[in-house]
């Protein structure tokens, strides 16, 4: 529930520190309830309140504005840049890498990658289905050699679960 104070209980979400205070019986993140008193209405869902001096205890009027969503990430991300390329991510999606590979490339999030390909409007269909951009061939003969699955993938340069899947479809693996 929280670290009980005098004021109500005090919530981590994500990386911050916010007071919980009861309403009718239900509890309320303090600030948000301190603006609707301020602008005397119900914080719509899609209106986010951003403390401006980043401590989500500091609940004085002063220090608390109505943003949205996309205005409040850049707020909390000003200055920061985008730990990986996506021209070089790019590239490595027409070469038929797949999303978890480039991810773990970059060492993100696999649905950082997708989302931000989505928002250029790019395909993120899965471009293996219904073919291999790897040499089988040479998968199939390096495991009848007995090489294990993991150290295939590492040579042909695609995820071990590629490999397996490819040799159950193919009735090598049962």
């Amino acid at each position: 529930m929280g670290r009980p104070n005098l004021g109500g209980h005090i919530r981590k979400l994500g990386n911050t520190f916010y007071l919980l205070i009861r309403v009718n019986g239900k509890q309320r993140l303090a600030h948000r309830v301190i603006m609707e008193k301020i602008i005397g209405r119900t914080l719509r869902c899609d209106e986010l309140i951003h403390h401006k001096d980043h401590n989500g205890l500091n609940n004085i009027a002063s220090n608390l504005e109505i943003v949205t969503q996309s205005k409040h990430m850049s707020i909390i991300h000003e200055g920061e840049r985008r730990s990986w390329s996506f021209d070089e991510a790019l590239r490595l999606r027409e070469k038929g890498k797949s999303f978890a590979y480039i991810a773990k490339h970059f060492n993100v999030n696999y649905g950082t990658i997708i989302k931000v390909f989505k928002r250029k409007g790019l395909s993120t269909i899965n471009l293996r289905w219904g073919k291999y951009k790897w040499d089988t061939k040479t998968g199939v003969k390096l495991f009848k050699q007995g090489i294990p699955i993991a150290q295939i993938a590492k040579q042909l340069d695609v995820t071990p679960p590629c490999v397996r899947k490819y040799l159950i479809k193919q009735k090598y693996l049962i």
